[in-house]
């Protein structure tokens, strides 16, 4: 049983801005299409990229102009482990 069928009159499409009898077919109009869809995509992927870098830039930024635990701390190597002075802090005095 069939519902509903479409029927494809015209080949081509008339372009009313031209002021010419110029029809435009529609597998050209397809090719233009996905021509426009493929410069939609490159154009994303540029921004995306673009976008990117910037962000980068200002968490550097940020960065260098955020104060942090880590610019006032101090590491010390080669401390013995609790359990070898019995946890008295006394003994590590110099």
């Amino acid at each position: 049983m069939v519902l509903a069928q479409a029927v494809c009159l015209a080949d081509g499409v008339p372009v009313p801005w031209l002021n010419t009898n110029f029809r435009l077919r529609k597998d050209d109009f397809g090719v233009f299409v996905v021509g426009v869809d493929f410069l939609v995509v490159v154009t994303l992927i540029c921004f995306i990229y673009i976008l990117d870098g910037r962000q980068q830039e200002f968490i550097d930024q940020f960065n260098n102009r955020t104060i942090m635990m880590t610019d006032y701390t101090i590491r010390i190597k080669n401390l013995p482990n609790d359990f070898e002075y019995g946890d008295r802090d006394e003994i590590l005095r110099a």
